[in-house]
Parts: structure tokens; sequence; C-alpha cells
């Protein structure tokens, strides 16, 4: 199954991305995931789960694929005549080429992206093919303890429901230090964890006793 990752510039500046929930401006370079699901499954647009918009730097935050093989990086070109059926995917009547055959294909058709931020969306998918993006980065947070706005739900654990406000950030999910150790699904020590060097003591000795430190 693949995976698309679709990158364009903001048409109307209306959107809002989908990991700071910001505005993204008009013409700012944004990137939506689309995933193919069965018909039956979930909120579909044109045969695909339905996903939001997301600013370039936030999306590689808050999305990633474990098996970034499966992924197939999309730029939107202009509508022409001389673009062949075969080298477009369309996405919410806009046609995309594969970034594997842009130079093939910017023959027949005017891509709609300038070659600095291809350079960039290159970069961004070399490093998540290494896991090497924020979203696959450990990080430690805080909760905002009585919140009541929507993204409360977001402070849930993926393991468990412990009351305590000191979390951990892994791969789109939030634990609490102690469920990550757990539940075993990622395995870390302390150096994985991105701002561990500059928590008080009192959390280091938290995150200490419960991730072994690499030597």
């Amino acid at each position: 199954m693949t995976v698309y990752y679709c990158f364009q510039y903001a048409l109307s500046g209306i959107s809002n991305c989908g990991g700071c929930h910001m505005r993204i401006s008009s013409d700012k370079l944004r990137v939506k995931r689309h995933q193919p699901i069965p018909q039956d499954e979930g909120f579909l647009c044109d045969g695909f789960l339905w996903a939001n918009w997301f600013h370039f730097n936030c999306f590689w935050d808050h999305q990633g694929d474990e098996d970034m093989n499966i992924v197939d990086s999309l730029i939107q070109v202009e509508k022409s005549e001389s673009l062949m059926n075969e080298e477009a995917i369309w996405f919410e009547n806009s046609p995309y080429i594969s970034l594997k055959n842009i130079v093939d294909v910017s023959k027949n058709a005017k891509v709609k992206i300038m070659k600095r931020d291809i350079q960039k969306i290159e970069q961004k998918i070399a490093k998540a093919k290494s896991h090497k993006t924020e979203y696959f980065t450990a990080k430690i947070i805080e909760s905002e303890v009585g919140c009541l706005g929507a993204s409360v739900v977001n402070w849930n654990c993926a393991y468990s429901n412990l009351s305590q406000n000191l979390r951990i950030r892994c791969r789109g999910n939030i634990y609490h230090p102690q469920c990550i150790k757990v539940c075993r699904k990622h395995s870390l020590d302390v150096t994985d964890i991105k701002n561990y060097a500059s928590q008080t003591p009192e959390r280091k000795k938290l995150i200490e006793l419960l991730f072994e430190k690499a030597e």
C-alpha cells in the first residue's frame, strides 16, 4: 500500500495546520499525508482517509511512517494537456507528480514548487527514512492541567490512565514515563530523549530510574 505525501503552496490562506492549529498563510508550503483505506472504513476523500494540511515544518513533528519505503512524495504541477494521464496523480482536482519522476515529467508540465523548496523536501524525506525527524524523537512534555481546549484529549496516555503531568511524546503518541517503559513499544535510554539534559535534577532522577543510561 502506497502512502502519499502531497506538497503544494497554500491556495487561499484559510486552512489550519493539523499540528500547531494556526492558519497556513497563502502561498506557504504545506503538506498532507494521503493514506488509502477500504471504501467501507473511515471518512474518505477521493478514496483516501481524510487528513489535515500541515505547515511544512510542523508536518515532520506530527507525521511519519515506520516504513518510509511505502511513501511516495508528490509535487503539485499545473494542469496541462501535455501532461500524460499515467504521469499524474490527482488529489482534490489538482495534478501531482512523483518526486522520483520530476526530471522526466517536468518536460511536460510546469512544476509549481520552487527548486529550493524541493531541496528542503528531499532533505526531510531523507531524514525521515533514517527516523531522524522530530516525529521519531522521544521528547519530555508537560500537560496543561485544567485545560478545557480541544487538544486536551491529546494528553491521554496511549497506555494507561495514571494521573501524572510529566509525559513523553514518541511516534505520534503520548505516554507517562512509566507506561512507555512497561508497554515496551519503544526501546529507549535517557540519551534517546531529546530534552533530557535540560530537565530538573528531580525529573532526571525519575527518568533514570525508568530508562538505563547508555554507557
